[in-house]
């Protein structure tokens, strides 16, 4: 649609592709909340997994080696 057929629209023509998602089909704020969220959480259970004692770690199969391992790396780090 040319903008001189319809006077009474002052927006101009913008093709249907520029207005489409990324690929990924979340907007950048979604994907910049759930990475946050993503972050928070790991911290967290890195947190969680350095209190626990030696008997509560041989309980579920983790020696403190691996602990310290995980507990080494930084929040954004998987």
């Amino acid at each position: 649609m040319d903008s001189s057929d319809d006077d009474s629209s002052s927006v101009p023509d913008v093709p249907v592709a520029s207005l489409r998602l990324p690929i990924t089909g979340r907007s950048f704020t979604e994907r910049l909340r759930r990475a946050i969220a993503d972050w928070a959480a790991r911290a967290r259970s890195r947190r969680l997994l350095a209190e626990l004692d030696e008997h509560m770690l041989r309980g579920i199969g983790i020696a403190p080696a691996q602990v310290w391992q995980e507990t080494g790396k930084w929040f954004w780090q998987p």
